[in-house]
């Protein structure tokens, strides 16, 4: 197939996945709002793994978007307590409005680490929004996205919806100066809990 071809297909696959989570991010906002998430807080997930599979499946959004992620996932990153399918949209979630965020040539730091409260994962917020405070960040609520990209529900409304996400399933998501972060529940963290409860 002539190479023009292959981009457009690229292209279509592309939209399509784009448009499946648009409505997976709508189904996702009512069921947190009727109290009808499935947050799994039994679970053991490898948030490594996790983190590394999303970013490879992202890559050729991210090329084509002309950007780069310096991911560093440091060692002995103990297991997350969540669904692994939630943590999934999480990082899903982060790493996509940061790709549509991202100028051309933009190159984005993250880290995946452990700290006191559990597990972070940190990323740099892209130059387009680093002028913007936390409020003018969480009224966005552009549908067919702000100018110069965003997430196809506004950058606001993904971002509250991460927060969320990340509140029913133990953790909690914080808009930095300079980036944003999640922090997740370990499993470390619950035995330590059980542990000091008897």
């Amino acid at each position: 197939v002539a190479h023009g071809y292959r981009e457009r297909a690229g292209r279509i696959v592309g939209d399509s996945a784009r448009l499946l989570s648009v409505i997976d991010d709508l189904d996702s906002a009512a069921r947190l709002e009727t109290g009808n998430w499935p947050g799994n807080l039994t679970g053991e997930t490898d948030l490594a793994a996790v983190l590394s599979a999303v970013a490879e499946e992202l890559r050729p959004w991210s090329d084509q978007k002309a950007m780069r992620f310096r991911v560093v996932i440091e060692h002995d990153v103990p297991p997350a307590r969540m669904d692994p399918t939630i943590a999934v949209r999480l990082f899903s979630r982060l790493l996509e409005t940061a790709i549509d965020l991202a100028a051309p040539n933009e190159e984005l730091g993250a880290r995946l680490c452990t700290v006191p409260s559990g597990i972070a994962f940190r990323i740099d917020r892209p130059r387009t929004i680093q002028g913007l405070n936390n409020d003018q960040i969480l009224a966005s609520a552009s549908v067919d996205g702000e100018e110069g990209g965003g997430p196809p529900l506004g950058t606001g409304f993904t971002l509250r919806l991460i927060s969320s996400m990340a509140r029913a399933s133990g953790g909690h998501f914080e808009i930095a100066r300079d980036r944003f972060g999640l922090i997740l529940p370990s499993v470390s963290d619950s035995a330590r809990e059980t542990k000091e409860s008897v």
